[in-house]
């Protein structure tokens, strides 16, 4: 059994009331995994000195899940997702690489004798 969580949001458009409403949606799809559904609430619209409609406003009610059919399933996905990502570049790790050797030429006291040197170009290194 899934557990759902609602919460209510406001977005506005220049464009139209299905396009604040996507807004509303992509906005918090970018903090909020799992969203199932939006139901809009209430549509406004604000009204320009010209009488002219400037924005569309919708107040809208989206669910999301919290806690999966399969808490396993789930937890192993979010697992993967947050945990086993690969955030480590090519610099970082030659950084790490570089640290470590100096490190194992300063214990064996050859620190002095080494000298940084750029080898290869920018295509090959």
């Amino acid at each position: 059994m899934a557990v759902l969580k609602v919460i209510e949001l406001m977005a506005d458009s220049s464009k139209s009331w299905e396009d604040a409403t996507q807004t509303a949606v992509s906005k918090a799809s970018k903090s909020l995994k799992g969203i199932r559904s939006v139901w809009v609430k209430d549509l406004s619209a604000k009204v320009g000195k010209s009488g002219k409609v400037e924005s569309y406003r919708v107040s809208v009610k989206l669910s999301f899940e919290v806690l999966a059919e399969e808490p396993r399933a789930k937890l192993h996905a979010l697992f993967e997702y947050y945990v086993e990502r690969n955030f480590v570049n090519r610099e970082y790790q030659e950084q790490i690489l570089e640290r470590g050797v100096r490190g194992w030429l300063r214990d064996a006291k050859l620190l002095d004798r080494f000298h940084p040197a750029r080898v290869g170009n920018d295509e090959y290194h």
